[in-house]
């Protein structure tokens, strides 16, 4: 926000005293790969999923989240910026074991798919933005087997999202949307929780105060997928 100020001329900030590191994670102390986890298989004859829990996070299990989601999800577990929102999934038959784990952060800034999709203007979008989430992260672990418990998780993850977005950040949420990259997925659990497929992304993200390609376009979904682009409606 501070970038974008100053490029519109309403601001001037100082030089920068230091870069940035490279890379900041969660875990200074211990590599994430170094610190012991538990848990037990789950396969499709231990699995009742009609007795699937999705809940946000308490903030005891927080650092345990970021520690699986970092270790086990390719794309590692940073700091959110801005409104967001954890979740897990448990099964209490089982002893309450985890078997998927969630994050939801503000949209996207700027996603043409999206704004046609909707029929934004530019104007319209400012002021509306904040109404529409990003399923940023979703993970099932590599230990847990079970036949449709990703569509499932999503799907009861987007019954209760948006009264618990207005629980906590005053607002509600009436649609989500995902990026999906495609070189890895193909998007089947959000296509089984009747998320909608917008299209192919431009294969480029936010650095600093600019668009750069990073070469690697994204499928969109919407309620919505990462780097497809998908949509899905969430209950007010």
């Amino acid at each position: 926000m501070l970038l974008r100020l100053e490029e519109w001329g309403h601001i001037k900030l100082p030089k920068v005293r230091r870069r940035a590191r490279a890379e900041r994670r969660w875990f200074p102390l211990l590599p994430s790969e170094l610190i012991p986890l538990a848990w037990s298989e789950v396969n499709d004859s231990g699995a009742d999923l009609s007795s699937v829990v999705v809940r946000p996070i308490a903030p005891e299990e927080r650092l345990g989240f970021r520690l699986f989601v970092d270790r086990f999800h390719y794309l590692g577990c940073g700091p959110i910026v801005g409104e967001n929102l954890l979740y897990i999934a448990v099964l209490p038959d089982l002893a309450d074991e985890v078997v998927a784990f969630l994050a939801w952060a503000s949209a996207a800034f700027r996603a043409p798919l999206r704004e046609h999709y909707i029929g934004w203007d530019e104007k319209t979008k400012l002021k509306r933005q904040h109404l529409i989430v990003n399923n940023i992260r979703f993970l099932v672990p590599p230990w847990v087997r079970v036949r449709n418990l990703a569509s499932r998780v999503l799907s009861l993850n987007l019954r209760r999202l948006s009264s618990d977005w207005q629980e906590r950040w005053g607002h509600p949420v009436y649609m989500a949307e995902t990026f999906i990259d495609t070189s890895r997925f193909k998007g089947t659990c959000y296509r089984a929780s009747n998320w909608t497929y917008l299209g192919h992304t431009a294969g480029r993200s936010k650095r600093g105060n600019q668009y750069l390609s990073h070469g690697t376009p994204k499928a969109r979904d919407s309620r919505s997928p990462r780097n497809w682009l998908w949509r899905a409606k969430t209950k007010p």
